[in-house]
């Protein structure tokens, strides 16, 4: 069949403009396939995972006064203490009251909250439990203002109305605002890299600035598994509150899902290498529920905190990446450390020597080596004075961590005026917040006693002990008997089974184990990883190894892996004394201790 020329021509003019198309709307990588559709929204293609759309949207917050940034201690209910509040700002009293009333709301606290306000509009939350007693009351400082951030200032809400592309960027521009201009850019980079989405704002009015970027896909909450995370309050049950940067240990949001993981990642190179605070932090993030979806949402900078507030002329930038990966959330989180903060396993001894010479120098302090007692240690009551949160206490956990320390350095100086002393403390008292004289109560430790006569320790690690002194110690078998087993909990099981070599106390114990793998995986909230390790050495069973491993990647996300750590030298403790961390300012401003001084230390130059 033959075509007329003209017909020809125009059909592969018609193909060509297609191609033309289709190449101007979408950007490719080995790794991600983004469209721009008609919306300048843009849809993400990855492998192994369902497409995501992601929205051209960003929320500036605006405040024309001070927006009172603040900590939030004691309303801990609401949102955790490394959240922000801000003063100045609150939730009118009846949608605060309709919005804590919601089951969503309930459900997350697992208790019921009302606010009121006295005629000075003082505020008072209170909180009972479903049987209406009274389980806390706050009022005052912490019970002004509010911890969500897009409560804080003025909201407006930007969509993208134009988009061009340029190479590997697509550019968005979004409507005129008489305060601000606003101009943001998603980036693919070549390889495997993940796309970032950066942003400007220029302010024409001066105030105090935030820019959310809101415009990260959102996932089903029923469907959002539980990821160990600093954003996720209470084990995925706070939302809607700001965490800042100097508690991001790995800055990211991650939401993972049966069928993959999203998580929304700050650029390395937005976290200067120092020692962040909330006075200096540059950015937050925020889990977000709203509607039954899970968001995440980055903020930069944080309204009221270090760079926020701008004069006419001054800009502000910020970028983000946006990670899609399949599978685990472990392998995420280790792509996510490795690549985008170049964790990696350094091994350089070099600067402050090694970490068996931190080891023994820790044991130094502890043993009073020096002979100044910087430690605290008191020989009568066998342990070191809690004077950091309230002098005259004295609050030991686990004597086998003492014990371990002297087996591990074959330390028998250590085994004898530390180990063994603290050992006698838990077997001798019954509650470990020991309180042998009348001291000050400045109300940070909250229960004390002076009760003697039988331990503190629970039956499991009664159980480690009699152990650890291979048996020959009848008094510490008798102490785990009178502690008690409980039927409730694999590790009491497994802790009677090693006692008695009862094979019902095993089988028991894997019933309970198999149940709690049912409800939830560990996710390293302590040191409950070694819990699954022990029960798999009993056992021989995989999945309680794979509990272990689960819960042992959850303990990693407890470790600072930011800022990123640069290939250079460093000089630290500049002009010979040592920085006071913020935690020490809490204590001087909040419980009456003397205001914090630094400690002198010569100035070094060292690896980063």
């Amino acid at each position: 069949m033959s075509f007329p020329r003209c017909t020809l021509l125009a059909r592969l003019a018609l193909f060509l403009i297609g191609i033309g198309s289709v190449t101007a709307t979408t950007l490719e990588n080995a790794r991600y396939r983004l469209v721009v559709q008609d919306d300048h929204s843009v849809t993400l293609h990855v492998s192994g995972v369902p497409a995501q759309s992601l929205q051209p949207e960003f929320t500036v917050m605006v405040s024309d006064r001070d927006p009172g940034y603040h900590v939030n201690h004691q309303n801990y209910p609401v949102a955790p203490r490394t959240a922000v509040r801000w003063t100045d700002y609150e939730e009118d009293l009846e949608s605060l009251n309709r919005r804590l009333a919601t089951p969503a709301e309930r459900e997350a606290r697992r208790n019921h909250a009302v606010v009121t306000a006295d005629a000075k509009g003082g505020r008072t939350w209170t909180y009972r439990d479903d049987s209406g007693t009274v389980l806390l009351r706050v009022s005052g400082a912490f019970a002004r203002g509010t911890t969500r951030p897009l409560l804080a200032g003025q909201r407006q809400t930007l969509r993208a109305t134009a988009s061009t592309r340029e190479g590997r960027t697509l550019r968005w521009s979004f409507p005129s605002h008489p305060g601000f201009a606003l101009t943001a850019e998603l980036t693919l980079p070549d390889g495997e890299g993940d796309p970032r989405i950066s942003h400007r704002l220029v302010a024409t009015s001066p105030g105090w600035y935030s820019v959310a970027f809101t415009g990260a896909p959102g996932q089903d909450a029923a469907r959002v598994m539980t990821v160990p995370q600093e954003c996720a309050g209470r084990s995925l049950r706070q939302f809607n509150h700001l965490v800042p940067e100097p508690f991001l240990r790995l800055p990211r949001v991650h939401l993972a899902t049966a069928e993959g993981n999203s998580a929304l990642v700050v650029d390395a190179a937005e976290m200067p290498f120092r020692i962040p605070t909330r006075a200096n932090a540059r950015f937050g993030l925020m889990l977000a529920n709203e509607g039954g979806r899970c968001q995440p949402v980055a903020f930069a900078p944080i309204l009221g905190g270090a760079e926020s507030r701008l004069a006419p002329g001054d800009v502000r930038t910020f970028s983000v990446h946006y990670v899609v990966r399949p599978g685990d959330w472990k392998d995420t989180y280790r792509d996510i450390a490795q690549r985008h903060y170049g964790f990696r396993d350094q091994r350089d001894h070099s600067g402050s020597g090694s970490l068996n010479q931190a080891l023994e120098a820790t044991l130094d302090f502890l043993a009073d080596r020096n002979g100044e007692n910087r430690a605290l240690w008191h020989d009568e009551q066998k342990y070191y004075d809690y004077w950091t949160d309230n002098s005259g206490i004295f609050k030991p956990f686990s004597p086998l961590f003492g014990l371990s320390a002297a087996l591990v350095t074959d330390d028998e100086a250590f085994y004898w005026t530390r180990a063994l002393p603290q050992v006698e403390f838990a077997l001798s008292r019954a509650q470990n917040t020991f309180a042998p004289y009348e001291v000050e109560h400045n109300g940070q430790v909250k229960a004390r006693n002076r009760e003697l006569g039988r331990s503190y320790l629970g039956a499991a690690q009664l159980v480690h002990l009699h152990g650890f002194f291979q048996g020959r110690t009848p008094l510490i078998a008798a102490a785990a008997r009178e502690a008690g087993f409980s039927a409730s909990r694999f590790t009491d099981l497994l802790a009677r089974h090693e006692l008695t070599g009862s094979t019902t106390d095993l089988d028991q114990a894997r019933r309970v184990a198999d149940a709690e793998l049912r409800r939830r995986l560990p996710t390293g909230e302590g040191d409950d990883y070694l819990d699954w390790l022990e029960l798999h050495l009993a056992t021989g069973d995989p999945r309680y190894l794979d509990a272990a491993r689960e819960g042992a990647y959850g303990l990693t996300t407890t470790i600072n892996l930011s800022p990123a750590t640069p290939d250079t030298q460093v000089t630290i403790d500049r002009g010979g004394r040592v920085p006071v961390h913020e935690h020490s300012h809490g204590r001087h401003r909040l419980w009456g201790f003397l205001p914090p001084k630094p400690v002198s230390s010569p100035e070094q130059t060292v690896p980063a």
